[in-house]
């Protein structure tokens, strides 16, 4: 697409300038006693980034390329107007704030909502155990407090590197989400619902993706094999280069719209000047997507 396209695109979304500004917990994305709507006519989005400390320069990386996805979103026209809320996600084992929700919105409102998200840079990954707080993000999406079109499956978008608490304390989702488990789960009680029921409730609302940050450790590896059990191996996207995570995460919308083939998709990002490299570490990435979509190339 070159230069002309990309401003365009920057054009219909937000400013593309969304300066970290908040230093503490802000109460626009503070989740507690909050609920959130998307409109009926809209897709929700969700990308719930990781701003734990693990994540270092990547979270920053993520940030800023968070008004790139909106814009080429509406340009290509990946899914029908997309309506995005941000996330931040934490651990709610140390940080002062495990939890940050905004509200669904678009176009420059956007801008608004990226710079109310606090990067706290906190987390106990490697302290206690190797997890993080996916899951109050996936248990508040999940639940009552977030309204979403009945008839348009949305999308949502978890980037991180450490696993998911496998046994959920209940104290923190009472705290930062809900009283009752039975708002997220439906069917099971504080002592026995798990991971499992959690995110198996917010896939009857979204297609949900896991945007791993790759580590060449052993226990990276079991990680990794958690979030395949939680999700199936096709949406656990592992990256290599924080720059390209809205490539993966536009080509895993149009795949899963079926807006695009993989093929045509890639054909999109050379349009838009990205480099062969980049270009192969996509469709690596996506391959497993595609061919479980059936959606892999042209007809």
């Amino acid at each position: 697409m070159g230069g002309h396209h990309y401003t365009r695109a920057m054009n219909v979304g937000p400013s593309g300038h969304a300066t970290m500004t908040a230093r503490s917990l802000d109460r626009s994305v503070d989740p507690r006693g909050k609920t959130i709507e998307c409109p009926e006519n809209q897709t929700p989005i969700v990308v719930a980034m990781d701003v734990t400390g693990s994540m270092g320069e990547w979270s920053k990386i993520i940030y800023d390329k968070m008004p790139m996805f909106f814009g080429q979103m509406m340009m290509e026209e990946y899914c029908d107007e997309p309506c995005i809320s941000f996330a931040g996600v934490g651990d709610a084992v140390c940080d002062m704030a495990p939890l940050q929700v905004s509200d669904f919105g678009s176009g420059a409102t956007l801008d608004k909502h990226l710079k109310a998200i606090w990067l706290e840079g906190g987390g106990g990954g490697a302290t206690y155990g190797e997890e993080e707080s996916y899951d109050l993000a996936a248990a508040y999406y999940a639940s009552s407090a977030v309204t979403v079109p009945k008839d348009r499956k949305g999308f949502f978008f978890i980037t991180g590197d450490e696993g998911v608490y496998e046994k959920p304390h209940w104290p923190w989702f009472r705290k930062w989400v809900c009283d009752d488990v039975r708002d997220i789960t439906k069917e099971h009680d504080p002592q026995t619902f798990s991971a499992g029921d959690i995110f198996t409730s917010l896939q009857q609302r979204f297609h949900v993706f896991h945007l791993k940050k790759a580590y060449d450790t052993s226990s990276d590896a079991r990680i990794l094999r958690q979030w395949q059990t939680l999700l199936g191996e096709p949406r656990v996207l592992v990256l290599d280069d924080p720059k390209s995570v809205v490539d993966i995460m536009l080509g895993a919308v149009a795949l899963t719209s079926e807006t695009r083939t993989l093929e045509q998709y890639l054909a999109d990002m050379e349009e838009r000047g990205q480099t062969t490299e980049r270009v192969s570490q996509v469709k690596s990435t996506l391959a497993g997507l595609a061919e479980e979509i059936g959606f892999g190339s042209s007809p």
